[in-house]
């Protein structure tokens, strides 16, 4: 009884590490929502963060695609978002100056920003997952590639 005791403890100990090895890359879209909203608002806290995390909800920020590129001489602002190991992307976009415009310059200009940067096949339109806040300031577009 005594050589089955140390098996045992090693065996816990063994299971125990999987199961934290698991957990630690488990994620489930409430786990996302609370990391992207401390990410996406610690900036600034004004009424432009609120409805920006608003839009990516549930989404996970991915900070090294974040830009600012000039479309007609206007800067506007770029970040995108994803649902972990999942496409589509999601991608944030807003003037810099925070004024309202049109939906088809933000897919214009999202597609554009986001090939390079994590497209690794034909980019496809998935323009049923699009969002926009109620002024028409910020589009949330998404794309699969």
């Amino acid at each position: 009884m005594n050589i089955l005791k140390p098996f045992a403890i090693t065996l816990s100990i063994g299971l125990c590490g999987s199961a934290l090895l698991f957990t630690g890359c488990q994620s489930t879209p409430n786990q996302t929502s609370s990391k992207t909203s401390s990410v996406a608002t610690h900036t600034t806290a004004s009424a432009d963060s609120t409805q920006s995390t608003a839009l990516a909800k549930g989404l996970m920020k991915v900070d090294e695609n974040h830009a600012v590129l000039r479309y007609d001489n206007v800067p506007y602002v770029l970040d995108s978002f994803i649902i972990p190991f999942a496409q589509p992307y999601y991608i944030l976009i807003q003037r810099q100056d925070k004024q309202p415009f049109d939906k088809n310059t933000a897919t214009k200009i999202a597609i554009d920003y986001i090939k390079p940067r994590g497209c690794t096949t034909p980019l496809q339109r998935r323009s049923e997952l699009d969002k926009q806040n109620s002024n028409g300031s910020q589009y949330l577009i998404g794309v699969a590639c």
